[in-house]
């Protein structure tokens, strides 16, 4: 069960039904603190995702834990773009806005598939979760290409950052095909990277 309050305090809440909470993530953000916070998050929650991701691959975070990353994910998706849907009407922002919200059912589809889908067994599971990585593999590679198109400042880290989300997207899917681990290794944080590196350019120069 996710459980939400809104108001001044956030707070999620992941309980399955007959056990104690797995983990609780409190945000308390005052009023005139939410546009730095929505400004400049994305900068840490990026490469927070795929640091959690590449640990799953790694087998040093378990699988439970994702299921409860995506579960917040969603929660952070709906309260940012509810929050910003006013300010991200026009220019790049639109862009990313668009991102974002095609971005909560792809995380909702990764969350059914690690829950376990009502109809098709192992095989719908993978494909759900499949949808929600490429997903965000290269939905943010989208808008990190049409931010270099629309910028007025330097586009070659929005281009390469698009680059390699793209190209990080290719190798995990030869390395899936090929069975080469290593592989899935480098292309998980060419991913990361990335996008990292787009959302922090834009953070500090706008």
């Amino acid at each position: 069960m996710l459980s939400v309050t809104v108001g001044q305090f956030g707070f999620v809440r992941w309980q399955p039904v007959g056990e104690t909470p797995a983990i609780i993530f409190v945000a308390v953000i005052p009023a005139t603190m939410l546009r730095p916070v929505r400004e400049n998050a994305p900068a840490l929650l990026v490469p927070a995702a795929w640091t959690v991701v590449t640990g799953v691959h790694e087998g040093y975070i378990d699988e439970h834990s994702l299921v409860i990353a995506h579960a917040v994910m969603i929660v952070l998706q709906i309260a940012f773009v509810a929050a910003s849907w006013g300010d991200m009407q026009t220019g790049v922002l639109r862009h990313w806005r668009t991102v974002i919200v095609l971005g909560i059912p792809v995380t909702a589809a990764g969350l059914i598939g690690l829950t376990g889908p009502p109809v098709g067994g192992a095989e719908t599971a993978a494909l759900l979760q499949g949808i929600a990585l490429y997903g965000w593999m290269l939905l943010p590679g989208a808008g990190l290409y049409l931010t270099a198109k629309a910028v007025s400042n330097d586009p070659r880290p929005y281009l390469f950052g698009a680059a390699l989300c793209a190209t990080g997207a290719g190798l995990y899917a030869l390395a899936i095909a090929s069975g080469t681990s290593a592989l899935l290794f480098v292309g998980l944080n060419a991913v990361g990277f990335g996008q990292t590196l787009g959302i922090v350019y834009a953070v500090i120069y706008g």
